[in-house]
């Protein structure tokens, strides 16, 4: 009997996102501090389903409790999950 190995369970080819040290988690929570307390627009840049997408508004809220960033763009209201934020200018 000839033994076979067992197939890959990892994904392969998957996107990998970006890397952030201590350094831009701080300078991304200063950002959103900054924008909250002065009401201001931000674009915020999110790795989400394998794709780097930028999201530009207002912050309404934000809840570390839960992980989610509320922001009025448009009109319109739309969560972010805090983990996926990789950038806000």
């Amino acid at each position: 009997m000839t033994a076979f190995p067992k197939p890959s369970t990892s994904k392969k080819g998957g996107v990998m996102g970006p890397k952030l040290t201590e350094e831009d988690f701080l300078e991304i929570s200063d950002k959103i501090g900054e924008a909250m307390e002065h009401n201001n627009e931000v674009e915020i840049t999110v790795f989400h389903q394998k794709r780097i997408e930028k999201i530009s508004g207002v912050i309404t809220s934000a809840d570390s409790q839960t992980g989610f960033l509320q922001l009025s763009a448009n009109h319109d209201s739309v969560r972010i999950n805090i983990n996926n934020i990789v950038g806000v200018d």
